[in-house]
């Protein structure tokens, strides 16, 4: 026997995800997901064995401290949703449908911290691709205005005359506070 008190919303670690179901007791769950061993069935609510669901992995319980619905409530819900097969990844996946069946309402963190994660690493990409832009921009502005005098210490010769490149006086470039850039 399991020992989880029916209704509850049970979930099992997966390779990069959590995945959800509503425990329903005698060993059962129903859950939405897709193939549990390897036969294409679609991603539908169904019902499973415990086991099943687990796949031998440590099963967890979530806490619900005011749920909308009792256990038995609950259940019915999902029964309801029996067959079901509107899967979607960010909208209506198993996580959203045992809160749909206990709270009433769909929802997922899992969907809320990987899009926020995603946005934030956009956002930070996007910092930093403007800051580089931005470093790139000024290191050239300032090679070009620094005039037209050779490249410091030899640096022309080591180009090749006439490379067509502007300079950058000596303590710009040993600083390092401005790149070596050629600009045509």
């Amino acid at each position: 026997m399991s020992g989880f008190p029916v209704g509850s919303h049970i979930y099992v670690t997966r390779m990069g995800y959590l995945h959800h179901g509503l425990y329903i007791g005698r060993e059962q769950v129903i859950h939405y997901g897709g193939s549990d061993h390897g036969v294409d069935e679609s991603d539908r609510v169904r019902r499973v064995r415990l086991s099943t669901f687990s796949r031998g992995a440590a099963v967890h319980v979530v806490a619900h401290d005011n749920p909308r619905y009792n256990a038995a409530e609950s259940v019915a819900r999902a029964r309801e949703r029996l067959g079901e097969d509107e899967y979607s990844l960010l909208l209506n996946n198993c996580e959203h449908f045992v809160n749909w069946c206990i709270e009433g309402e769909s929802s997922s963190a899992q969907v809320k911290v990987a899009t926020t994660a995603a946005v934030l690493g956009v956002a930070q990409a996007a910092r930093s691709l403007a800051a580089r832009e931005a470093a790139v921009a000024v290191g050239g502005q300032l090679a070009r205005s620094a005039g037209s005098s050779a490249l410091a210490s030899g640096m022309g010769s080591a180009l090749g005359a006439g490379g067509g490149v502007s300079s950058v006086g000596s303590a710009g470039l040993a600083s390092g506070l401005v790149p070596a850039v050629a600009v045509a």
